[in-house]
């Protein structure tokens, strides 16, 4: 059986502004479908390690990045 474990998930409004992060982001992740306990507008989300979160939020902050949501999630 599979552990779960807590990852650091980015929900996005549209799937041009998921497409284009992934294009664009330099920080380890990928997309995946957004979980079902999450409500977003286009069903892609970015997942990334927990242990990056810092990280992460700056380059959204930074960058401007259009998201809709961060959380931390267990998967």
């Amino acid at each position: 059986m599979r552990v779960k474990q807590t990852w650091l998930i980015v929900s996005f409004s549209t799937t041009n502004d998921a497409m284009r992060f992934e294009a664009n982001c330099p920080i380890e992740g990928r997309l995946i479908p957004l979980p079902t306990s999450l409500s977003s507008g286009c069903g892609l989300a970015w997942k990334s390690p927990l242990s990056l979160k810092m990280e992460l939020l700056d380059y959204l902050s930074k960058e401007s990045v259009v998201y809709e949501q961060v959380v931390e999630i267990l998967l």
